[in-house]
């Protein structure tokens, strides 16, 4: 059994299209040879590290839903970033990008009229000669 490391709780309401995790920046880079999903996580988006050309191989970006024990030797070790996704609260509704509209009835806002004291130096900056 190698190392482990969690990754930050990510909340359905703040990620709605999946938290990014970017392996390089933890230290994580191509060491990944499986993972384990909480209680909490719909699903797991892993991106390889292949750069997508025939030499040199082509990404595999699959997509989990349950824990892997092991990846598959294209994936092992040859992972660079990962999306999270979190279940939803229940009783939240579902997450539907432009769907907002801006109430029509609201007034105009006052201006804000700014118009601070003037500052008074406290003490004098030290000089060196």
């Amino acid at each position: 059994r190698g190392s482990s490391y969690s990754l930050d709780p990510v909340k359905a309401s703040n990620h709605p299209s999946g938290a990014k995790f970017l392996l390089k920046n933890m230290g994580w880079y191509d060491r990944i040879s499986s993972f384990k999903l909480s209680e909490g996580c719909r699903k797991v988006k892993l991106f390889d590290d292949d750069p997508g050309n025939v030499f040199e191989g082509y990404a595999q970006n699959p997509t989990y839903t349950s824990d892997k024990s092991s990846l598959s030797d294209d994936l092992n070790n040859d992972v660079w970033q990962i999306i999270v996704w979190a279940k939803p609260i229940p009783g939240t509704p579902p997450f539907q990008p432009g769907q907002g509209k801006a109430p029509s009835n609201l007034p105009q806002p006052k201006p804000v009229k700014f118009n601070p004291a003037k500052d008074h130096l406290f003490a004098e900056p030290c000089r060196v000669s």
